[in-house]
C-alpha cells in the first residue's frame, strides 16, 4: 500500500499545526503536491504562496524517509527571509516538538535540514535525507539529488521554485532529472521560462498549457475527483479566492455593508482588495489580484502608441539648435559609432558612422560638442568598446566628460549623513527597481515616453501651470505634451526600441536581456537578436538621457523658460 493510502496530508497538518486554517486552492496545492508530478500555481500578491509553500516541504519531509528536497528561489534573501522564514515558522509553532534539541526529528543549520530517525540509543541521523536552499543561475547546484526507488510507489524527492518567473529555463531542466515531484509557484510576471510555457503553453510546439491527466491505466489513487492525478496541475490562486475578499463580496451580493472581516489572518483582507481595483494600473491588477500573465501593449518596455504619441509631440516642437547633453556608444567590434544629442524637449541630433579609424571620435565628438554648445559635464561614453580611452583622453585635453558601464550596479541617490526615515526607504526601493545600470539607463527612458509619468511641461503651459489653482490643472493627468520627444526620422531609434519585452524578475525588478550571449548554454533571447543588430543607436540616447536627467527623474516637474 502506497504511503499516499496511509496518510492525509490535510489530517497531518491538522495533527501538528491544529490552530492554522488554510482556504480551499491551499488545500489543493498541497494534496497536488502529494499526488501530482507537477503543481504550478501562478497566484496574486497577499494570498499566502509563500505559507503554503513552506507548508508543503514540511509535512512532506517528515512522512516519508528517505527524502530529498531542493528549493530554490530568485536571490538568497527570498529564499532565506520569505520562503525558509516561513518553514521556520511552523518548526516553531508545531504543537510537537520539531527541532532536535527538543526531541525532534530536525536538524536544522543555515538554509539546510535534516532528520534522525529511530527512539533512543537507536536514535541516528538518517544520512540520505535533507531539505536544501539554494540560488542558483544556469542550473547549477540544482543536478545530482536522485533517491533510487524501491518499488513502494512513494515519491521521495520534491523540487519547490519560488517566485517562478524569475528562474531560468535550465534550472527546471536540470530538476527534472532527479525530482518525482514539482512546485512551481509565484507571481506571474513577465517571462518566457517554464513558469509560463506550463501555463499558457510553448509557442510553435503541440503544448498547448494547462493541465495534464496521467495515463488511464496508472494505478495511483487521487481522492480528489476519483481520478488518476496529473502529471501536471494547474492552480491558479486569484484575490477574489481569498475568503476575507469572498465574505466581502458575498455581502456585497446580498444588498450588505461589507464589514471588512478577516477570516484568516495574513490573507488579502476585502478592504485592500476593494483599494487596489480602484488604484492599481491594468498590468498590475491582471498580474497581483488575476494571477495572469499580462497580453497587452505594456509587455513591450516601449509601447507602439508611446512611440507614435513621441514624434507627434516632435512635430510640435520648434527646431532647436542647442543641445544639453550627448552620448555616445563607441564602435565594438563590427559596430558603428553613434551620437546621440539632446535637451530637455527630446532628441535633437543622431549620427551613426563606421569608424575604423577610433581616434577620429574624439575628433567628432569635440566637434559636435562646438556645434551644439553642449557642456563637457554633460558628455557621456560608454565606458566599454574603448569609450574609457577616449575619455581620458578628452579629459587629459581639458574636457571633463563622463563615463558610464552598461553592466555595473543601478545608481542610488547620495544621501546626507542625516536623513529622514522617507528618505532612506526611498533610497532602498532604487537599488531594487532595476537590476542593472542598462535596465536602469533604458527604464529612465520608458518614464519620459511614459504619458502617465512623464513630467516634462513645456512653455506652452507655463501659462496655465501660473494659474493652476483657479485653472483646475491636474499635472498628474496625461498629457501628451509632457514626453520626451523622439523625431520620427531617425527611424533606427523606433525600430531598436519596438521589440525591447518589458521584463520583470519573480521579485518585480525590472531587467533587460542580455545584449550578446554569454555562453552558448544561454536560452533568453538577446536583444541583438530581437532587433536583428546591436542597439548602438538607443545606447547612444539612454547615455544622454542619463547624464542630462541625474539619477531620478520619477515625480521631477521640468520647466522650460
Amino acid at each position: 500500500m502506497a504511503l499516499t493510502d496511509q496518510i492525509d496530508p490535510i489530517k497531518f497538518q491538522q495533527h501538528f499545526w491544529p490552530d492554522i486554517r488554510i482556504y480551499k486552492e491551499q488545500k489543493e496545492i498541497l494534496y497536488s503536491v502529494w499526488y501530482d508530478d507537477e503543481t504550478i500555481v501562478p497566484a496574486g500578491h497577499m494570498l499566502g504562496k509563500d505559507f503554503i509553500s513552506g507548508l508543503c516541504v514540511l509535512v512532506y519531509f517528515l512522512t516519508r524517509t528517505p527524502c530529498r528536497i531542493v528549493t530554490t528561489s530568485v536571490d538568497s534573501k527570498q529564499l532565506e527571509n520569505v520562503l525558509w522564514g516561513e518553514m521556520r515558522r511552523f518548526i516553531q509553532t508545531a504543537k510537537y516538538p520539531l527541532e532536535a534539541e527538543r526531541g525532534g526529528p530536525l536538524l536544522i543549520k543555515h538554509l539546510h535540514l535534516r532528520k534522525f530517525v529511530g527512539e533512543g540509543k537507536n536514535r541516528v541521523l538518517e544520512g540520505l535525507s535533507y531539505v536544501i536552499g539554494r540560488v542558483a543561475e544556469k542550473g547549477e547546484g540544482i543536478s545530482g539529488h536522485h533517491i533510487a526507488q524501491t518499488g513502494d510507489g512513494i515519491p521521495k524527492t520534491l523540487f519547490v521554485a519560488d517566485e517562478a518567473s524569475g528562474i531560468d529555463l535550465l534550472t527546471f531542466e536540470k530538476a527534472d532529472e532527479w525530482c518525482n515531484r514539482k512546485l512551481i509557484i509565484g507571481n506571474p510576471y513577465e517571462c518566457q521560462n517554464y513558469f509560463r510555457q506550463a501555463v499558457e503553453g510553448k509557442m510553435g510546439t503541440k503544448d498547448v498549457g494547462g493541465d495534464i491527466q496521467r495515463d488511464p491505466d496508472e494505478k495511483e489513487p487521487d481522492i480528489r475527483d476519483g481520478g488518476k492525478g496529473y502529471h501536471r496541475r494547474i492552480i491558479k490562486i486569484k484575490a477574489e479566492d481569498s475568503p476575507n475578499v469572498k465574505y466581502g463580496l458575498a455581502q456585497i451580493k446580498v444588498g450588505q455593508d461589507p464589514t471588512n472581516e478577516i477570516l484568516i489572518p495574513g490573507v488579502l483582507p476585502y478592504k485592500e482588495y476593494k483599494i487596489r481595483r480602484y488604484k492599481w494600473d491594468m498590468v498590475k491588477q491582471t498580474v497581483g489580484l488575476d494571477a495572469e500573465f499580462y497580453k497587452g501593449a505594456e509587455t513591450l518596455m516601449f509601447p507602439p502608441h508611446w512611440l507614435d504619441n513621441s514624434e507627434r509631440v516632435h512635430r510640435n516642437l520648434p527646431d532647436r539648435k542647442i543641445g544639453k547633453a550627448m552620448g555616445i556608444d563607441p564602435a565594438e567590434g563590427g559596430d558603428k559609432t553613434t551620437w546621440s544629442i539632446i535637451d530637455d524637449d527630446g532628441l535633437i541630433y543622431l549620427l551613426s558612422m563606421q569608424t575604423p579609424d577610433t581616434s577620429m571620435i574624439v575628433t567628432k565628438t569635440i566637434e559636435l560638442m562646438n556645434a551644439f554648445h553642449v557642456p563637457a559635464e554633460k558628455v557621456c561614453f560608454d565606458r566599454g568598446g574603448g569609450g574609457k580611452q577616449h575619455a581620458d583622453q578628452m579629459i587629459a585635453a581639458g574636457y571633463r566628460v563622463k563615463t558610464v558601464h552598461f553592466g555595473e550596479a543601478a545608481s542610488t541617490e547620495k544621501r546626507p549623513a542625516r536623513f529622514t526615515f522617507k528618505q532612506r526607504v526611498d533610497s532602498e526601493q532604487s537599488k531594487t527597481v532595476y537590476k542593472n545600470r542598462r535596465a536602469e539607463m533604458y527604464g529612465r527612458l520608458r518614464e519620459l515616453l511614459d504619458p502617465t509619468t512623464s513630467k516634462i511641461v513645456r512653455p506652452k503651459v507655463r501659462s496655465m501651470l501660473e494659474e493652476q489653482s483657479t485653472k483646475g490643472i491636474n499635472l498628474n493627468d496625461p498629457n501628451p505634451d509632457q514626453v520626451f520627444a523622439l523625431p520620427e526620422n531617425y527611424f533606427e531609434i523606433r525600430q531598436q526600441l519596438t521589440p525591447i519585452p518589458l521584463l520583470y524578475d519573480g521579485e518585480g525588478v525590472m531587467y533587460l536581456p542580455p545584449k550578446y550571449k554569454r555562453n552558448r548554454r544561454d536560452t533568453m533571447q538577446t536583444l541583438t537578436e530581437l532587433i536583428g543588430h546591436s542597439p548602438d543607436e538607443v545606447d547612444s540616447l539612454v547615455l544622454a538621457v542619463h547624464i542630462l536627467k541625474g539619477k531620478d527623474v520619477r515625480n521631477v516637474i521640468k520647466v522650460m523658460v
